[in-house]
Parts: structure tokens; sequence; C-alpha cells
């Protein structure tokens, strides 16, 4: 992942970024795949992004009106593999789908955190999917997972499924420059300032994350600096509940994968 905006990820929208990691899209752009993986660090922002494309599935099947069904389920609540395939393949909505002629969109959230064994939790995926192969084009999957327990199992198995060009996967990248100057703009800082404070406090590493980001600022609100000696500090007071009245709202676009 490039970081050559003086430690954040270059904006692809800018002038010359685009040519430095040509690579890089938002959600938007990637969400015709039938089947989309998202990888991510711990606390990248995964679920952020799985519940906002699931809000904007929402709403383009209302604008549209089409035969479209959505089944969200978060997978860290699953420690029994009969309960999974009860509230998945078993579900009222997945069997209306099978017998119908429209198309299904399944949200599968934390896989990493998934009580069962991952292997298989990836193994009864991809064998309660095979069995309706002969319908796949109708059932769109998006996944999300921490990168490195990613099983390529899989991937494999998602991939002879789906077909080559129907499956994708993807990276969530840092958040960008204006991601972090919008973050402390909807909380009332002079975005320059805290930028300021951000690196001479040498602690960019911290505001590429939206988990670490609302250390900073709810420290930054509170002292209206980073006031810590070294970055194991900040981090621990980051941890430290801030008082009450002390802590609004932090809004923070993703800039995608």
């Amino acid at each position: 992942m490039p970081l050559s905006d003086g430690g954040y990820f270059p904006d692809p929208d800018s002038e010359y970024a685009r040519w430095q990691n040509p690579e890089a899209t938002t959600f938007e752009l990637i969400d015709h795949y039938p089947c989309l993986v998202l990888l991510g660090e711990p606390g990248i922002g995964k679920s952020t992004v799985m519940e906002a494309a699931c809000q904007h599935q929402n709403v383009k099947i209302k604008e549209s009106r089409e035969n479209v069904e959505i089944l969200n389920l978060d997978l860290r609540s699953y420690g029994d593999a009969n309960m999974l395939i009860q509230d998945l393949f078993e579900s009222e909505i997945f069997k209306a789908w099978h017998s119908g002629s429209g198309r299904l969109v399944i949200f599968l959230d934390s896989y990493d955190e998934c009580l069962l064994e991952l292997k298989k939790l990836g193994q009864l995926l991809a064998d309660q999917l095979q069995k309706y192969k002969s319908q796949i084009g109708r059932l769109y999957l998006r996944i999300a997972c921490r990168t490195a327990v990613w099983p390529s199992f899989l991937e494999n198995e998602l991939t002879k499924i789906y077909g080559d060009e129907a499956f994708g996967i993807y990276q969530l990248a840092p958040l960008r420059r204006i991601d972090v100057k919008e973050a402390a703009a909807q909380n009332g800082f002079d975005s320059d300032s805290f930028l300021n404070a951000v690196r001479d406090k040498n602690v960019t590493s911290f505001a590429i994350k939206p988990i670490t980001l609302r250390f900073l600022l709810n420290m930054y609100r509170s002292h209206e600096t980073l006031d810590a000696k070294t970055n194991v500090d900040l981090y621990y007071n980051g941890c430290i509940p801030p008082l009450p009245g002390k802590m609004s709202p932090l809004s923070i676009a993703n800039p995608g994968a």
C-alpha cells in the first residue's frame, strides 16, 4: 500500500496520484462483481464499508424497484455450523430466492471473527454455494475479512463457483490526507492545525486508520494538542474513555479499496 503522501494514502482523485497507484478504486466501481471479498487490517473500516454498501444496496433497490433481496449476517456471533446454515441457507429469504427468479445479495461481515474454525467455515460456505451453482448468477456475495487470515482455499473455491470474471478481491486502503482533514473539520477542529499536530508528533500511522484516528481526535478535543511522550503513551491514553460530554460522533469516509 503506497503511503507516499507524507505517510497518507495518495488520493486517487488527485492529478498525479492516479498514476502512482492506478489500481486504486472506489467501492462503487467494483460493486458490479457478483462475488466480492473485502480485506483489510484490524480497525481499517471493513464493517463500516460493509454497512454502507448494504445501505447503498437498499437505496438502489427502492429506486430501481428491482426484484432484489438482501441478507445481512455478522459471522462473529456464530459458533455453531447448524445455526449458520439455518440463518443463511435455510432462511425464508434464501428459500424465496431459490424458488424465485430475483436476485439475492448476501453480506457476510467479520469472517475472521467467526467462532467456528475458519477452515471449516470456508468449507461450509463452499459446499453450500456449490449446490446452487446453476443459479449463481442471481446470487451476489460480499465477504469482509482480516487480510492475514483470509483462506486461499476459499478464494480458490469461490473463483471456481463464480468464475474468474465474476470474482473480485480487494484490499481496503488507509485513509487519505483529505479524509483526516474532513474528520477533523467534522469534529470542529482547524484541519490544518490538527494535521500539523499529527505530523509534529510523528503519529501519521495512527491517523490513517479510523480506530486510532478516533484516539487522536478525542485527545485533541480534550487537550487541544497531542500530548504524549511516546506513541505507546498516546495509544494508552487513547484507550481511556473520554469524560462525559467530551466525545462527539465521528464519521470518516473510507476511500474504499
